[in-house]
C-alpha cells in the first residue's frame, strides 16, 4: 500500500463510512474507489482535491507531504498583502490562500476588461461623493 492509499483508508474509517458510501459521495464507481485504497490506481488532481475536501483534510496530507490531517491555518502568515474574510465583509475570519486571492484578482481583471464601463462608473460615483 502507498502512503496515499493508507491515509485514504484511515480517513474513510475515521468517518465510519464504507467504501461503497464513499464512492457514492465522490460520484465514482466502487471499483475505482477501492483501487485507490488498494494502491492499484491513483486519482487525478481534480479527484484528489474532491477526496481531500470530502475528508476535510489537505492534499498534502493524503500525499504524505505532511503528517497532520488538518489544514494549517497558519501556513499563510508570511504574506504581507494577504486578504482575509473580513476584507469581504465576512465574519468567518479565516485566511484566504494566495491561490484563491490570485483567482479573485484574475476574475476582477477579466471582468473589468470585458466591462470597462463598470470601472468608469465606480470612479464617477466616488467623484460624486467627493463633490458633496
Amino acid at each position: 500500500m502507498t502512503t496515499f492509499s493508507k491515509r485514504l483508508e484511515k480517513r474513510r474509517l475515521a468517518k465510519g463510512w464504507t467504501k461503497t458510501k464513499t464512492a457514492k459521495r465522490l460520484k465514482i464507481g466502487l471499483s475505482t474507489y477501492a483501487n485507490y485504497e488498494y494502491g492499484l490506481r491513483e486519482p487525478d488532481i481534480k479527484m484528489l482535491t474532491l477526496i481531500a475536501n470530502l475528508f476535510d483534510t489537505s492534499t498534502d496530507y493524503l500525499l504524505g507531504k505532511t503528517d497532520s490531517p488538518y489544514v494549517n491555518d497558519n501556513q499563510f502568515d508570511n504574506f504581507d498583502d494577504e486578504l482575509d474574510w473580513t476584507d469581504f465583509g465576512m465574519a468567518y475570519g479565516g485566511r484566504i490562500s494566495p491561490e484563491l486571492k490570485a483567482q479573485f484578482e484574475a476574475l476582477a481583471k477579466d471582468y473589468v476588461k470585458r466591462h470597462p464601463e463598470a470601472l468608469k462608473d465606480s470612479f464617477e460615483e466616488e467623484d460624486d461623493e467627493l463633490d458633496d
